[in-house]
């Protein structure tokens, strides 16, 4: 398998757990639990900026959802034009 197909298949199986996640109750993962503070906030509120929220919705700390988070690493790992979002 090449790298571009791994990352074809990672975003594929990705979508996939995220449209599970998303049925769950409770969604909420803590990006603290893999990234220091400051870069979870960070990579949080870049992952609500890449879903289109605004500002004042942004809530400016580590915690982002369990499938958003899924979705943005999908799209970022598959292939350019090949995303499934």
């Amino acid at each position: 398998m090449t790298t571009e197909q791994a990352h074809k298949l990672a975003a594929h199986l990705l979508n996939m757990a995220a449209d599970q996640f998303s049925n769950h109750g409770c969604n909420d993962f803590d990006l603290s639990e893999v990234f220091p503070e400051a870069q979870a906030v960070q990579i949080s509120d870049d992952i609500a900026r890449g879903c289109g929220w605004s500002e004042e919705d942004i809530r400016h700390d580590s915690y982002t959802v369990d499938w958003l988070a899924m979705r943005t690493v999908a799209e970022i790992l598959a292939p350019k034009g090949d995303a499934e979002r």
